[in-house]
């Protein structure tokens, strides 16, 4: 087989790979099974045929393969020393995060299933050109030391999903904040705030916030469109 061939089956097999990850199975009461893709976090994507609005919907996830971080002492030159690395080779699940994590890389998704705390002096880098997509299923998650440091500025390059036993987000550092929360079960506390008029960038949806101290929150309106949810929803605001 010539190299041209043996480059397009490569390439091929990496495309179909990369789209079984994001395609699921939609379970409808009255219509039967419907197939799905997962557009972004939070966001599944079918057809408008497939579904009524007021049956209850099942959704099957692909399977995925989850490897537990190895906890060391990685020295990154120019910003010190961290005690997790994180790449886009694996999904990464682990029950207790505690020190300051690397993220080199685009898509890089993180399980966070039992405690959770940035310590100070700690952090999550996430360097330009790269991603992160957190899920937290403990029940508090404490970020202190540099807090979240996404280095590319842009607020849709980190997002924090909180899981129903995600009940409380306390954000002590005091540095700005870029990125997308979305916990919906939970208590998100703020304090300190960074040096900046634009302490928080980004969007969140929590069940509740309480910030100390000076902030400024600053809605990201390139952030893709958010579901809609029942009950009160801001349609207008002024920023001063």
């Amino acid at each position: 087989m010539s190299a041209e061939l043996v480059d397009l089956s490569n390439a091929l097999a990496e495309t179909t790979a990369s789209a079984a990850a994001n395609v699921v199975a939609v379970h409808a009461e009255a219509r039967g099974s419907a197939s799905g893709v997962i557009w972004r976090s939070g966001i599944i994507v079918t057809a408008e045929h497939a579904l009524r609005r007021d049956e209850e919907i099942d959704v099957t996830l692909p399977d995925a393969t989850w490897t537990s971080p190895q906890k060391g002492n990685y020295n990154v030159p120019g910003l010190g020393k961290f005690q997790y690395k994180l790449d886009n080779s694996f999904s990464w699940s682990t029950s207790d995060l505690n020190g300051s994590v690397y993220v080199g890389s685009k898509d890089v998704v993180l399980y966070v299933s039992g405690s959770f705390k940035i310590p100070s002096g700690g952090q999550i880098y996430i360097t330009p050109g790269a991603s992160l997509t957190l899920y937290v299923g403990a029940a508090t998650a404490d970020i202190g030391g540099q807090g979240i440091v996404n280095a590319s500025g842009i607020a849709g390059n980190f997002n924090y999903n909180g899981l129903p036993s995600n009940t409380y987000i306390n954000f002590g550092a005091n540095a700005a904040f870029v990125g997308n929360i979305y916990a919906p079960e939970a208590s998100f506390v703020l304090g300190g705030g960074g040096s900046t008029t634009y302490d928080f960038v980004g969007r969140s949806v929590t069940q509740s916030v309480k910030m100390n101290g000076h902030y400024n929150f600053h809605y990201d309106e390139a952030l893709p469109l958010a579901p809609t949810f029942d009950g009160y929803a801001a349609i207008f605001w002024n920023e001063l």
